[in-house]
């Protein structure tokens, strides 16, 4: 029914207590009495109440009392220790408790302290193999106040490790010269610094670039069918400066159908000079004609024309 009483007040009045009006009182004393669902409730609450008022036997017994009297007066070093297994028990004990002291000492003055100092380090995403290399770090407090005196050494695969100090404008200049490589690879660098706070490590992946650099050239840009072409190419070792000689290079000629006309294989003198010819045929289609050079994974590309 819609105004049945809520189960606290119907609680209230199981237990006989006048919540607010004597009428309210009066009004679920009238309602129960014609109420099958709030008479039901009523009644469970009022068994309730009687089973919490009943006096129930907790009594355990004479022989569980006695049991347990008996382990009381046992001496204390029966109580904590069964003498068959003490001995065992102790060294074990002791055993487990000396591994856990040294595993937390080993752990606690072994690990490097981790410091809460602003470690910046400028390297550019790319280098040249076999040139030098600066790697500027600034080193500042958690203010930004330059940290003198601090220890700075970089690492890495192929390279000579440095080591030096901050000045007193935080600042060091860390160098070393980049591995010789014939191909692209990754150089993976480590900059460890150590302050007054803890000590500090970077890693860092830098791309080594080869040092050769192409430049791919030809007699004029424009032929006729049946013409040579004449081919020059020059490979200059960008660090030094100086002719790459004895490098392996690959030219080819493809027409403006993409299909592979000429392929030639030759190395660099000793001025870094390779050379290939190839005749045009006297029906040559006009377009575009692309010429390639290849070495190691240094491209260089040339087009040349065929007019109508």
């Amino acid at each position: 029914m819609n105004d049945c009483p809520i189960p606290e007040e119907l609680e209230l009045y199981a237990m006989h207590i006048v919540e607010g009006s004597v009428r309210q009182y009066q009004y679920i004393d009238q309602h129960v009495k014609h109420c099958p669902e709030c008479r039901e409730a009523l009644k469970q609450m009022e068994d309730a109440q009687q089973l919490l008022h009943e006096n129930l036997d907790l009594d355990p017994g004479e022989a569980f009392t006695q049991a347990i009297m008996r382990r009381a007066k046992r001496p204390w070093r029966d109580r904590i220790w069964n003498l068959r297994w003490m001995p065992f028990g102790r060294a074990l004990s002791w055993g487990l408790a000396c591994i856990a002291f040294i595993t937390i000492c080993i752990v606690r003055f072994t690990q490097p302290k981790i410091g809460n100092d602003r470690v910046t380090v400028t390297m550019p995403p790319k280098v040249l193999a076999g040139a030098p290399c600066a790697v500027p770090v600034y080193v500042t407090d958690p203010q930004g106040k330059p940290i003198a005196n601090g220890r700075v050494s970089v690492s890495g695969d192929g390279i000579e490790p440095f080591s030096g100090q901050t000045d007193h404008a935080g600042f060091c200049q860390a160098s070393f010269k980049v591995p010789v490589a014939d191909k692209q690879s990754i150089l993976r660098l480590q900059v460890d610094v150590t302050t007054g706070s803890g000590q500090h490590q970077l890693q860092m992946p830098v791309q080594i670039e080869t040092a050769t650099a192409l430049h791919l050239s030809t007699d004029k840009p424009l032929y006729r069918p049946g013409q040579k072409i004449h081919m020059r190419l020059l490979c200059l070792n960008r660090v030094a400066m100086t002719p790459s000689t004895g490098q392996e290079v690959t030219l080819t000629v493809a027409d403006p159908r993409h299909n592979l006309l000429f392929i030639r294989t030759a190395k660099s003198d000793e001025r870094g000079i390779a050379t290939a010819d190839f005749p045009l045929d006297t029906q040559a289609s006009s377009g575009n004609y692309t010429i390639e050079a290849k070495c190691g994974e240094n491209t260089a590309t040339r087009i040349i024309t065929v007019p109508l």
